[in-house]
């Protein structure tokens, strides 16, 4: 624990307590100190002030919105004493579901507790101890969005459906981009389980991630799908206009370009689009 006096720490030799740790009832204990400098030596009785602190495992957790209940677990820097003692948590009961105590029991340091996210954002809880000598601690807790999937495909300027839970606006698409980049593209949300995206025109295949109210969900895997033709108008004539239909265009004409091939596969010729609908 933290303790203080009125003898210099350089002057300080040894520190006994008059009672193990693991029967502290209150904050207030006896220590026997011992105190020398060059002039003498001589034995002082101080009255310490200790205090014990709450740690949590991991000290900042992450909930996934939807998910399966977390475990977090609760430490103590001191053994609970005889009766254990009672841990009381404190929280934002809309966005967090916890248990509004928890005992540990007399000679543990610790526990676990289950906590479930009931809605996407930054939020805390509080614990605090039936006896003075424990300190209290906040804990800060992220709730994140869930998407349902693990894996997508889509072609570019799709309108693409995704589903989870935690949605609400504003809700942002984190699409991968070349060099290591994102695109941020707005989405439409439509219920709390169900939103929609534009793909855009420069995304690559990669990780793609859901930010709500800039909490981003865990990445699930992005294949951006090669550009599909799907029809050809016929007959085709040379000097005149095909209409092809398809998946995975770009809206700009000059980055569409057509490879009419000989039937050994061989170019004859590329051109580029006239005009994208």
């Amino acid at each position: 624990g933290d303790w203080s006096s009125d003898v210099c720490s350089s002057d300080l030799v040894r520190a006994d307590s008059v009672i193990p740790n693991t029967s502290v009832s209150d904050r207030f204990q006896i220590f026997r100190v011992i105190a020398s400098n060059l002039c003498n030596t001589q034995e002082k009785i101080l009255r310490l002030t200790l205090r014990f602190l709450i740690h949590a495992e991991p000290a900042e957790p992450r909930l996934v919105f939807g998910g399966d209940p977390f475990t977090l677990t609760l430490r103590t820097s001191c053994a609970a004493p005889s009766g254990g003692t009672r841990l009381s948590l404190e929280g934002d009961g809309e966005r967090l579901e916890f248990p509004p105590d928890v005992f540990l029991l007399e000679g543990d340091s610790a526990t676990t507790i289950s906590l479930l996210g009931r809605r996407v954002g930054s939020t805390s809880l509080r614990v605090t101890s039936s006896l003075e000598a424990y300190e209290p601690l906040r804990i800060a807790i992220v709730v994140a969005p869930r998407l349902s999937t693990t894996s997508l495909a889509a072609w570019i300027n799709d309108r693409m459906t995704l589903e989870g839970d935690g949605f609400e606006s504003p809700a942002v698409a984190l699409f991968p981009a070349s060099e290591g980049g994102t695109v941020h593209v707005e989405c439409m949300v439509e219920s709390a389980t169900r939103l929609t995206v534009t793909v855009p025109e420069n995304a690559i295949s990669g990780d793609l991630r859901l930010e709500v109210g800039s909490i981003p969900s865990d990445p699930v895997a992005l294949v951006i799908n090669d550009p599909r033709i799907d029809t050809v108008s016929t007959p085709l004539r040379l000097g005149e206009s095909a209409t092809m239909t398809g998946r995975g265009f770009s809206s700009t004409n000059t980055f569409n370009t057509i490879r009419f091939l000989n039937v050994s596969g061989s170019p004859l010729v590329e051109v580029s689009a006239e005009s994208v609908n």
